[in-house]
């Protein structure tokens, strides 16, 4: 199932796109150039899927993408300072290895996968119905509202406490796995 239809998919690359999001901001000061950066990481990696090794690390992997993307957008673009001293993204670059370091298990992205399952059937049945509307079916919060009869305010405040209730649940099973 690809990535845009299979929601456990679509919450790993959400999560990468965050700390993506992050570092490429740090660099650049840029917002707009940041999110532009972000989306041209994840376009490199669906092109150069293949040459993905499933037994390292794909946030290493995401990483070496983002900072080959970095350098050469720095030496198109007419800049010839970045924002960010290259140290200091290099020190950012092994924070987030020793972050991903952390939650490494055996089978880590199958547990978290599974992890996130069980979480999500936790969830009272409107929260995992709305969710599967957004992330399953890629619907905007009207669409949404609409479909269920709650207002885009209400729908966008369900999705906000589901997100934050899977991340809890789901940090507290990890936490949990990790340290026995």
């Amino acid at each position: 199932m690809s990535a845009s239809r299979d929601p456990w998919a679509r919450a790993i690359l959400e999560q990468n796109r965050r700390w993506l999001l992050a570092w490429f901001l740090a660099a650049t000061g840029d917002p707009a150039r940041a999110e532009d950066l972000v989306q041209d990481v994840f376009t490199e990696a669906v092109r150069n899927a293949e040459r993905f090794d499933p037994s390292k690390s794909f946030g290493a992997w995401l990483r070496g993408i983002a900072r080959n993307l970095l350098l050469m957008s720095h030496r198109d673009s007419r800049r010839r300072v970045l924002s960010v001293d290259p140290a200091v993204l290099g020190r950012l670059d092994e924070a987030a290895a020793r972050s991903e370091a952390l939650h490494a298990v055996p089978d880590y992205a199958e547990l978290r996968q599974t992890i996130l399952r069980e979480c999500m059937q936790a969830l009272p049945e409107r929260s995992r119905s709305v969710l599967a509307m957004k992330y399953g079916d890629g619907r905007g919060s009207r669409e949404i509202a609409k479909t269920t009869g709650l207002q885009v305010g209400a729908v966008d405040m369900l999705l906000s406490r589901s997100r934050r209730a899977l991340q809890d649940c789901v940090s507290r099973k990890l936490t949990s796995v990790r340290h026995g």
